[in-house]
């Protein structure tokens, strides 16, 4: 698995994740953010920025750190606050 690093620009704002698909094959499937770094805390409303310049928002309803990587569930989705960038 190679690394993703991520880093906080502001508070509570990650860059560098990658949003993944948990529960496929179960016939309820969500969004989540794998990234490296320190889990956040449940019930937490986080930012992140992908690669593509798009930052979302969503509130934490699940996080799990294993050997520095955390994969975050979000509690109703993701929500896209700012476009991506030209």
């Amino acid at each position: 698995m190679s690394k993703i690093k991520a880093e906080a620009k502001e508070s509570n704002t990650i860059t560098g994740g990658k949003l993944a698909t948990v529960g496929p094959g179960t016939g309820v499937s969500h969004p989540a953010l794998l990234y490296s770094g320190e889990a956040p805390q449940k019930g937490a409303s986080i930012k992140f920025i992908l690669d593509n310049g798009v930052e979302y928002e969503g509130t934490v309803a699940d996080a799990t750190a294993s050997d520095g990587n955390v994969l975050v569930e979000f509690k109703d989705g993701i929500t896209p606050v700012k476009p991506v960038r030209s």
